[in-house]
């Protein structure tokens, strides 16, 4: 395991990766898994491959709203339904398409917090003697 550690810090290293990108979501780990299943002697993809074949691939699913979803769904699964307050996306158009509110316990989830934020919101008035409070002057 230290040789791999070493393999993949001097890795990071030489090519001025920052080291937070072990942390920014599964697809680092998703990498070491695929490769140790690969087995000994897996060729790497050449730049061209990767900044252009397989970059293009990972545009494309990523642009659909399927891809979105499943991403959504996956997290809301793992987490539990019951935990989910509120989606926040700038991408408004690809969430219509999903429609994730429609779905009844995220609706009325939703329906729940929109209560909880009006409450806070009309409350924190009452102590700035109705001055808005997301706008102080």
């Amino acid at each position: 395991m230290k040789k791999v550690g070493k393999v993949i810090s001097k890795f990071f290293l030489f090519n001025t990766i920052p080291f937070n990108a072990v942390d920014s979501g599964p697809y680092y780990q998703s990498m070491i898994d695929t490769i140790a299943k690969a087995g000994p002697g897996i060729k790497g993809p050449t730049r061209y491959q990767i900044g252009n074949t397989y970059l293009e691939e990972e545009v494309q699913e990523l642009e659909t709203t399927d891809y979105i979803f499943s991403l959504m769904n996956k997290v809301v699964e793992k987490v539990g339904e019951e935990n989910v307050v509120q989606v926040v996306t700038d991408n408004e158009a690809s969430f219509k398409a999903t429609d994730i509110s429609s779905m009844k316990q995220i609706k009325e989830t939703l329906d729940q917090a929109k209560m909880i934020i009006g409450f806070i919101y009309n409350s924190l008035k009452v102590f700035t003697k109705d001055k808005d409070p997301l706008r102080p002057e």
